[in-house]
């Protein structure tokens, strides 16, 4: 994949160096995502390996000096309704509100419409008010959807799940 560039910052494809990094900076900034949990260097492996395996794109943001400063992936590619989505979006805070997250929107979009998908949706929390402005600056528009979730806090993810039937009597 080659490096996508705008006046201000590059994507690079993300590397196998760069887990330790985006590790730390998904712990840090965990409560901006649906999944706030801790990311252990195993989850993070895991994360990797499904990815090299995928169709995804997933970038380093970093400016043109080569510093990096966040993360941004179009995933989930469907080619049989040509749609995707944008996430894993992640802007260090020291560079957030100079331009950087909407040239970043901008590159994946780009490459959304180069690679000829129709549709790119972005799930966003919607208490994240800065990342749907960047998002709306980009051409986004916010559709009504009712959204259910149940998380099970008390589930021990080291053990497997065992399902019993119980037979009708």
């Amino acid at each position: 994949m080659e490096l996508l560039k705008s006046d201000k910052i590059i994507l690079r494809p993300l590397a196998e160096d760069d887990l330790e990094m985006i590790r730390h900076w998904r712990n840090k900034y965990s409560s901006n995502f649906y999944d706030e949990s801790y990311i252990t260097k195993e989850k993070q492996r895991e994360f990797y390996g499904r990815f090299q395996e995928s169709s995804d794109f997933f970038f380093i943001i970093t400016l043109k000096d080569g510093n990096p400063i966040g993360t941004i992936a179009l995933y989930d590619i469907r080619l049989d309704d040509r749609s995707a989505t944008l996430g894993r979006f992640l802007l260090l805070e020291e560079y957030r509100n100079q331009g950087f997250a909407t040239e970043a929107v901008t590159l994946v979009t780009d490459l959304a419409n180069r690679i000829r998908l129709w549709k790119v949706k972005v799930d966003c929390k919607e208490s994240n008010m800065d990342a749907i402005r960047v998002y709306e600056r980009c051409g986004y528009t916010k559709r009504p959807i009712t959204c259910f979730e149940k998380t099970n806090h008390s589930y021990d993810w080291g053990k497997p799940m065992i399902i019993e039937a119980v037979e009708n009597e």
